[in-house]
């Protein structure tokens, strides 16, 4: 592959190979060398060299990747931004439109977390357990649902449908 295509196709690609979506949290946690769940620059290479993507590319595309993942300019790359980068782009615009809308009702707070209490009105004490044990899954486990665990479960479910049974599926799950 030519530096000049896409990085992040590539690294999904590779991952994906390695490990599936499943590996995405491993492949995040060997990269995290100091284990305070963001990436630094070096770690990043370093994760990136470790699976064969620097050789490929090159430097100069491993910093663009470095910058597009890095959705808050902060110099690191936390694990939702890692999960959001690899994830939400496998999904098509309008299953990613979709599943933002649903999200958004949801998160009746505007916290971007979907928690216990946004889910009261529409859910019982045992839907919602239920609701966070599967999706918080997804990610990390600390009883609140983001966005990017949200679309990850419906990114690993939705994989072999049609476009239309993933819009009947997700109207299905979450009616308005």
């Amino acid at each position: 592959m030519a530096a000049d295509q896409n990085p992040i196709q590539l690294i999904r690609s590779k991952l994906v190979e390695a490990g599936g979506r499943k590996g995405l949290m491993h492949a995040f946690r060997q990269m995290d060398r100091n284990k305070d769940f963001e990436l630094s620059k070096k770690e990043f290479k370093t994760g990136l060299e470790k699976i064969g993507i620097t050789s490929t590319v090159g430097d100069e595309a491993v910093e663009r990747a470095f910058k597009l993942f890095d959705h808050d300019d902060s110099g690191k790359i936390d694990y939702s931004e890692f999960v959001d980068s690899l994830t939400l782009p496998l999904m098509s615009a309008n299953r990613r439109k979709k599943v933002r809308e649903i999200f958004g009702r949801l998160d009746k707070d505007g916290s971007e977390y979907c928690t216990e209490e946004d889910l009261r009105s529409m859910m019982n004490k045992d839907e919602i357990e239920q609701f966070l044990k599967e999706f918080d899954k997804q990610g990390e486990e600390d009883g609140k649902i983001s966005l990017q665990e949200f679309a990850a479960y419906y990114c690993k479910i939705g994989e072999p449908m049609t476009d239309e049974e993933f819009h009947d599926r997700i109207q299905r799950d979450w009616p308005e």
